[in-house]
């Protein structure tokens, strides 16, 4: 045990003393900011929900610069989906391989950046991307746990994160370029193409006063997911109550498919993420685990009822949403700092003790 927290020590002694060094080596003068900037990249290192928590950094840079060039780094293609309709520059997709990386990279530095703007969370590998990229501005919120700490030495300007929702700490970003925003707004514009697909697949299954739900997660995290059973139940009792259920469905969550088919509802999937936006924008209500979709629901200013168990809703809930959720002593538990650890003797009970009803009187009070 004591060589244990000795180890322990001697390696945050021995980062402490990297950081320091790296700080004074790529630090020694004292950035500013480029005048005029004409060059911005945007890197997102995350998935669909941060980037579209991310998307309110989007307007406010383009009415700040004008004529600036706004270009956007991607790790998944159907990631350009939510901001291929916007006024922005050219979109990369980061590859899988390291010398496609290496590659990508370079030509990126060619284009001699002004400024680099990290999406949080972007971690110790933004941070890096952004410092190899040669921009004289590199913005991001640094890591303060394990190797992440490295990643305050690669940005010029290091913004302190802070315990508040990651809208807000991404138009944290935008204060040292000399940018204030007071009500971030997400920026998820769709295609007349997608919106007349959903308008026809409403027509085609009949769907009035339809409430959208999904009852999924990343694969990684299914821990966030509430009983596939409770879901059903809650359709149930939503369907007596004059609505029409329409299940959603993304990649990773085809096992969820059958329960949802055998109860006799409809469950959209395999579709695009702009069309899956699309059909959402036309919902009622929608009620979600916490996961990407709820944030695209949210987008598109569907009133949306999240609902979560070990994650902190003060960062991640839905914006303008509803979150329903057990006052546990453990919640919210999960830090990405970490790898997800229930600490309650009753695993997940922020989920498994939590009713249908106590959903539908989440719904019910604010109808």
């Amino acid at each position: 045990m004591v060589r244990f927290g000795i180890r322990n020590l001697l390696k945050d002694v021995a980062l402490f003393l990297v950081v320091s060094l790296l700080e004074l080596l790529i630090r020694a003068r004292p950035a500013q900011i480029p005048s005029p900037v004409s060059r911005v990249l945007v890197l997102s290192y995350s998935g669909i929900g941060n980037l579209i928590l991310g998307t309110v950094v989007f307007k406010p840079l383009k009415t700040a610069f004008p004529h600036a060039t706004i270009d956007v780094l991607l790790p998944q293609a159907v990631q350009q989906e939510i901001i291929r309709n916007g006024s922005l520059g050219d979109i990369y997709i980061l590859p899988k391989s390291f010398l496609q990386k290496l590659r990508l990279l370079a030509r990126l530095r060619k284009r001699r950046y002004d400024v680099v703007l990290c999406l949080f969370p972007s971690g110790i590998f933004g941070a890096l991307t952004a410092f190899l990229l040669g921009a004289p501005c590199r913005i991001g919120h640094p890591f303060h746990k394990g190797f992440g700490r490295l990643s305050s030495a690669f940005y010029s300007h290091p913004v302190q994160l802070e315990r508040k929702h990651d809208t807000l700490s991404n138009t944290d970003l935008l204060i040292p370029l000399g940018i204030e925003v007071r009500q971030p707004a997400l920026d998820f514009q769709l295609s007349s193409d997608a919106t007349r697909n959903a308008d026809a697949f409403l027509r085609k299954h009949g769907l009035k006063n339809a409430v959208g739900m999904h009852p999924g997660s990343n694969a990684d995290q299914a821990w966030k997911r509430w009983d596939i059973d409770r879901f059903l139940a809650l359709a149930d009792a939503l369907k007596k109550r004059g609505h029409s259920v329409l299940f959603f469905l993304g990649s990773g969550e085809e096992e969820l498919a059958q329960p949802i088919l055998d109860a006799g509802y409809l469950c959209f999937r395999g579709q695009t993420l702009e069309r899956t936006a699309a059909l959402m924008r036309r919902c009622t209500l929608f009620v979600s685990n916490d996961s990407a979709l709820a944030h695209v629901a949210a987008s598109q200013k569907v009133k949306t009822f999240a609902i979560i168990g070990p994650t902190d809703e003060r960062r991640t809930g839905p914006v303008n949403g509803v979150v329903v959720r057990l006052p546990l002593w453990c919640a919210p538990c999960y830090s990405i700092y970490k790898p997800f650890n229930c600490i309650n003797k009753k695993y997940l009970a922020c989920l498994r003790e939590l009713e249908v009803s106590q959903v539908i009187d989440a719904i019910v009070h604010h109808d």
